[in-house]
């Protein structure tokens, strides 16, 4: 039997592509749509996604800084406490 959102295709039901919002949905996958409409390429672009932004911080040597003679120079961390999460 074919759905009856599928029979009557010349008709827009827009309730047939809605699902229950629940914990399932996440901002990842709310950007590629729901239901019947989910597009066909987000794996594709959540991997070249990946690729890309990983390719372009492998150039990138995250670390302390180094002074004149390659010696590392100590970061003080100075955090107010405004942004921390305990405490």
């Amino acid at each position: 039997m074919i759905p009856l959102h599928i029979q009557n295709h010349f008709r827009s039901n827009p309730s047939a592509s809605l699902v229950p919002m629940g914990p399932s949905v996440t901002i990842r996958s709310s950007a590629f749509g729901f239901g019947l409409r989910v597009c066909p390429g987000r794996h594709f672009v959540d991997s070249s996604l990946f690729f890309s932004v990983s390719c372009i911080l492998s150039v990138f040597h995250v670390g302390p800084p180094k002074d004149e003679l390659g010696n590392e120079i100590p970061v003080a961390s100075k955090d107010s406490g405004t942004n921390s999460r305990y405490g």
